[in-house]
């Protein structure tokens, strides 16, 4: 008779999923109330928001808002902002509006517009206000007052998405690509080399001699010399539409959205992958990205898939980050005196495999404020990622302090006391974890391999059939059950349980072994033969000796 398969006691190593704690890194700064967010503007502190509804004010850092949308056509979607000394401006489909007084009241300025100019973006050389429409730029020398065409090679009619100025450089991005004036729009070059053929642009930054143009799934491109030449530098960037940038110091921050692509496999079935979503930071001028979405929501898709966020707009004010889009105002503080900033930037060095550098950032966020428990567990995640157990456990034992009815933080210090061999500790700690939430799945399966180390066979039954209860699907606690049950010469136990493992998973090679042992076992021969060749078929080096 063979002998059962040797269990694979990882339960007391399991990583548990790294939640996000409720004292997200990002936070909600309010909603204003307008539909989805398509553009910031600030002067001074007080910080305007482009809606779909019109234009909204706050004062104190996004906390509140009011409609400062008086003048502005009905429902007006605003989609661009500007600011021109004490002067805000706002482009709709409708035209461009000027407000003198902080939004209290617009009026229309589009004198030599055309009617409905679709207006996509605006900027500011000194006096000189520029609006890029669905059929080129144009430009005001007076606040507004009278427009004129300076669209002078784009081509005929050509919808400019977005506009970037740095010096006496006006830029202009475009379906076809980017294009340079040096002359206050009064003539237009190319500036494509290196972009793709088919790069459709929706926003640039300039920075220096920087220009970054983030595009339709071509990612973002970077020129070192005024767009004469162009390189892709997406490295850690999912695909995904780029549609907006911020600036702040050395952090270059790219907001994206997402969606789904339909990919044919060989067998022409259809696979829909879900790309994109959230913000991305670069400290090294684009070379590098990471997502920061740490407390950001994710955005649901329209197939019930969901991407980490849709960002419509950024801005920096005040040392805060905002982040636009579904309706609602996002907010990051800034400063290096701020937990959420370090917090943030740990979870997305973890999330881009630079463990060290979370943990370093993890460890500045609890030294800046050593009861937050949200830096404890990233430290503890960030050490038990790297295998420096005793650190790990340390933190975790932190997080417990701090708040003792976590069943996380026991659950995760649980899986460290088992990666040190410390299995009474670690058994300990599972015990709190399922004291606490007693539903938690994860932490009864760990319990029971945990007692079956430690030999607590009747233990381990419980604590597997109370998996089972809550994760019926759960094929290796099936199998360790019924691994259990054989321990326990309980065959009829023990071949039901692995009926389920092999049920829920019907390539678990191991299970079909043991299965064939407990068959063999029962005198059930042929069952046994045929559990047997299913697993040597599967896996063949269990039935090397």
């Amino acid at each position: 008779m063979r002998k059962f398969a040797a269990i694979f006691l990882v339960g007391i190593g399991i990583l548990f999923a790294f939640p996000r704690w409720s004292s997200a890194q990002w936070v909600q700064a309010g909603e204003p109330g307008g539909g989805k967010i398509t553009f910031f503007a600030v002067i001074g502190t007080n910080l305007f928001a482009g809606t779909s509804r019109g234009v909204f004010l706050s004062a104190d850092n996004g906390a509140t808002w009011k409609n400062v949308s008086s003048g502005l056509p009905a429902e007006c979607a605003v989609s661009c902002l500007a600011v021109s000394g004490s002067n805000v401006f706002a482009g709709a489909k409708e035209g461009v509006f000027r407000s003198a007084n902080s939004g209290e009241s617009w009026t229309a300025v589009n004198s030599g517009l055309p009617a409905q100019p679709s207006v996509w973006c605006l900027a500011v050389i000194g006096k000189n206000l520029f609006a890029g429409t669905a059929s080129g730029v144009y430009l005001s020398a007076n606040n507004g007052t009278r427009w004129k065409a300076a669209s002078s090679g784009l081509p005929a009619k050509t919808l400019v998405t977005c506009l970037a100025v740095s010096g006496k450089n006006l830029y202009a991005g475009t379906a076809g690509g980017v294009f340079l004036s040096t002359t206050n729009g009064a003539s237009w070059k190319g500036v494509n080399s290196g972009l793709p053929a088919d790069a459709s642009v929706l926003c640039l930054l300039a920075s220096g001699t920087n220009l970054f143009a983030g595009t339709v799934y071509g990612g973002i491109l970077r020129s070192m010399d005024n767009g004469a030449s162009w390189t892709a530098v997406n490295s850690g960037l999912p695909k995904t539409e780029i549609h907006c940038f911020a600036l702040s110091g050395n952090d270059l921050f790219a907001g994206t959205g997402g969606g789904l692509d339909a990919l044919f496999t060989p067998q022409k079935d259809v696979q829909q992958i879900v790309h994109g979503g959230g913000i991305f930071l670069s400290r090294d001028n684009g070379t590098n990205w990471m997502a920061i979405n740490s407390g950001l929501p994710p955005q649901p898709i329209l197939t019930g898939a969901e991407i980490a966020a849709w960002i419509e707009c950024l801005a920096v004010s005040s040392s805060n980050l905002f982040a636009g889009g579904d309706g609602k105002v996002w907010r990051l503080p800034l400063s290096d005196d701020s937990v959420e900033k370090w917090i943030c930037l740990g979870v997305g060095y973890l999330e881009s495999g630079r463990a060290e550098d979370a943990i370093a950032a993890f460890k500045q966020a609890s030294k800046l404020k050593a009861d937050n428990l949200t830096a404890w567990f990233s430290l503890g995640h960030g050490y038990e990622m790297t295998g420096r157990f005793d650190e790990a456990i340390a933190a975790y034992e932190k997080v417990t302090q701090l708040k003792p009815d976590f069943a996380g933080g026991w659950g995760s210090l649980g899986s460290c006391y088992g990666r040190a061999g410390r299995i009474e500790d670690a058994i300990a700690a599972y015990e709190q974890a399922v004291k606490q939430k007693q539903d938690y799945a994860d932490a009864w399966f760990s319990l029971g391999i945990s007692y079956l180390q430690a030999e607590r066979n009747d233990d381990a039954i419980a604590a597997l059939e109370k998996t089972t209860k809550l994760n019926p699907k759960d094929f290796e606690a099936w199998f360790y059950l019924g691994e259990s049950f054989a321990r326990a010469e309980r065959t009829a136990d023990a071949i039901a349980a692995f009926e389920q493992a092999v049920k829920q998973k019907q390539d678990y090679a191991e299970a079909w072994y043991s299965l064939g042992i407990c068959y063999e076992k029962a005198g059930r021969k042929d069952e046994s033969a045929a559990a047997f060749e299913r697993a040597k078929k599967l896996k063949p080096e269990l039935f090397d000796k």
